[in-house]
């Protein structure tokens, strides 16, 4: 290798490095934002009654979120459904883990899948679909990231979202969403036709919500 082609190449592993630097090692340098979930979380969705599931302090330092609300959700002629929702203000500090890694400890056997729902705008919202198994106990779960402003189904697609964003906007914030509905007896497929529906009243609401800075 020559002299110009080794200069050309460290020239641009500096101009890689010096971004990734700035975001990984000044977390200070992203801007901080500050979200009250439980305020913008409604307690009644379209005919849906809830209550908050009480929230230990173990499982608030294991998440290390902001703010974060855990509410079961009941209506007539169908089973709860319990909704996670965590917000990180910087992702540089602390953000949300693999969900599969808390199901696997409680001795679930996951299966992830790629999923989607059309919400009433027409809009598709991309999700992750985790089919739980437990002996002969069943559960599914629906996760997807808002991560400055932008939908994320995957862990790899957020991490993506808050290196271009944190470097490109300054910020590196993250909304978590976990839908789920566990210990049926009913087929698979009614449950997940029934999540999506509650996804599709719930989502829509809460992103009506959010100041317009987080969109």
């Amino acid at each position: 290798m020559n002299l110009e082609k080794k200069i050309k190449i460290l020239s641009l592993l500096i101009l890689v490095a010096i971004p990734i630097d700035y975001f990984f090692c000044q977390p200070s340098a992203i801007r901080q934002f500050n979200l009250n979930i439980p305020q913008l979380l409604p307690s009644t969705i379209n005919g849906w009654e809830s209550r908050d599931l009480p929230i230990s302090e173990e499982l608030l330092g294991g998440v290390g979120s902001d703010s974060e609300v855990w509410r079961r959700y009941v209506k007539p002629g169908q089973k709860e459904v319990d909704l996670w929702l965590s917000f990180y203000g910087n992702q540089i500090i602390a953000t949300a883990h693999n969900p599969g890694s808390c199901y696997n400890a409680q001795g679930w056997t996951t299966e992830k899948l790629k999923d989607s729902v059309v919400l009433p705008s027409g809009e598709t919202l991309n999700m992750t679909k985790v089919i739980l198994r437990k002996g002969p106990e069943q559960g599914v779960s629906f996760y997807w990231y808002l991560t400055s402003g932008r939908v994320a189904e995957t862990e790899f697609k957020k991490n993506i979202n808050k290196f271009i964003y944190g470097i490109t906007e300054n910020r590196a914030d993250l909304l978590f969403f976990r839908v789920s509905r566990y210990h049926f007896s009913t087929d698979m497929t009614t449950n997940e036709i029934e999540l999506k529906e509650f996804i599709k009243t719930f989502y829509p609401q809460f992103i009506n919500n959010l100041p317009e800075r987080f969109l």
